[in-house]
């Protein structure tokens, strides 16, 4: 139903152009091919004085480990301003009277998401900012007054060349502030039009750093890296290395767990609270498929919820490779073993009252995957890896259809195939990938 909905928002799109052009005149990936991941494709082709400014900003990278521990997919995220009925209302509604009366039962809903434990500094800071707009139509902020046309006008502006340019707003990169200054010039934009845009710019920053403080904002990072489907075996015998070293009686039921976690999250792209909450009812494997649900049920007693109405969805997916086929097998039939009325799939221990899987896991598992790749990267990166093969795989195969890309964005639990492109697929590294292939 949800890839039958994307379709008939996108028809116009997909029936006038190709796949390939779609890939090719999206927006830029989240990152392009860093130094370190050239060194990976192209082995000693890199000059060493390089490789060593590489390794420095990478160290400084990871040096933001709480960043890390606390990532979870920002903008696809969990946040889409298209979520919030009462706000999609308001910017329907034409008549003043009406306008002012939503604005209320506009601004809660805001709160709401914006205090929620769920919430993440990007969404908070566009909820907070429209807030304030808002504030200053209605005089709730004594200091400003706008008109609602005004109002319209702002956040057209921000939503165009802030919202919809900027991955993180709380973690700016250089490079996304200078793509949207050189918009405005490359699209011949008057002088007038530029100095607004640049004002209202400069006054969501003001207005993010004076109120919310707490929330940092880094202006210049190194951009993450994915994994390479070759670097996957070696983070798995790093799980093993890892769990040897240790005395605990469940060992092997760890080990294997972890194995799991990390295949699912390579071959699904699920997010980690979707993984952490999936239930023994939502996973099976038929011949070499592995199917998952991902539904409510499970988030409901961890007390979350799903990131986009578009999250709810089943994913079906191939593995080819048949260790770690094996290795999935292996641990559902030991999962299926356990005698327990914990009926989470993923648990902390096997021994005693077993839990639900903790959230620090990923941490741990973040940094063996820091450790294998020697890189940037995060467990989320799994995401970005899952989606970047899957659209190498779709250009490779013999029908390219547009459809194709739909289907990948439902997977994802994406609101539209336009964030898969251009959040998580890493077209250079197709590119670098696919030259490979061609060459051998």
């Amino acid at each position: 139903m949800q890839d039958i909905k994307m379709s008939a928002q996108n028809y116009i799109i997909i029936k006038s152009i190709s796949l390939i052009a779609m890939i090719a005149t999206s927006r830029k990936a989240i990152s392009q091919v860093t130094i370190s991941e050239l060194q990976h494709l192209y082995p000693s082709s890199v000059p060493s004085h390089l490789i060593k400014m590489e390794e420095n900003r990478i160290l400084n990278a990871l040096s933001r480990t709480k960043e890390l521990d606390n990532e979870e997919d920002f903008i696809d995220a969990s946040f889409s301003l298209e979520d919030f009925d009462y706000f999609e209302e308001l910017l329907e509604t034409r008549n003043k009277t009406a306008f002012m009366k939503k604005i209320g039962p506009t601004k809660r809903e805001l709160n709401i998401y914006a205090d929620s434990i769920a919430a993440e500094p990007h969404g908070i800071l566009i909820t907070k900012y429209i807030i304030y707009l808002l504030s200053s139509v209605d005089n709730d902020n004594k200091d400003r007054k706008i008109a609602i046309s005004t109002f319209r006008n702002y956040y057209s502006i921000v939503k165009k060349h802030l919202f919809e340019n900027i991955e993180d707003l709380s973690n700016v990169q250089t490079h996304e502030i200078n793509e949207i200054l050189q918009n405005l010039a490359i699209n011949k934009y008057a002088d007038k039009s530029i100095s607004k845009v640049k004002s209202l710019i400069s006054d969501f920053f003001t207005f993010s750093r004076q109120e919310h403080n707490t929330i940092p904002m880094n202006l210049s990072t190194y951009p993450k890296s994915l994994v390479f489907e070759s670097e996957i075996d070696t983070i798995l015998h790093r799980v093993d290395k890892q769990h040897t070293k240790k005395s605990a009686k469940d060992n092997e039921y760890q080990t294997l767990r972890d194995k799991a976690i990390i295949l699912m999250a390579r071959y699904t792209g699920l997010r980690k609270s979707e993984l952490r909450s999936r239930l023994m009812q939502d996973i099976y494997i038929y011949e070499d498929e592995l199917f998952v649900d991902v539904n409510k049920e499970g988030l409901k007693k961890l007390d979350l919820t799903l990131k986009t109405h578009s999250a709810e969805r089943r994913v079906c997916a191939k593995i080819k490779n048949l260790a770690h086929l094996r290795i999935m097998t292996q641990y559902i039939e030991l999962r299926v073993k356990m005698k327990t009325k914990n009926k989470f799939f993923f648990l902390q221990s096997k021994i005693e009252k077993p839990k639900v899987v903790q959230e620090s896991i990923f941490s741990n598992l973040t940094k063996i995957i820091q450790d294998a790749t020697g890189r940037y990267t995060s467990f989320h990166s799994l995401r970005h890896t899952f989606a970047t093969y899957a659209v190498m795989e779709i250009l490779q195969s013999k029908e390219v259809n547009p459809y194709m890309i739909i289907d990948l964005a439902v997977k994802m639990g994406h609101t539209s195939p336009e964030i898969t492109l251009k959040k998580y697929t890493h077209r250079s590294v197709i590119e670098s990938l696919s030259t490979n292939k061609d060459k051998k």
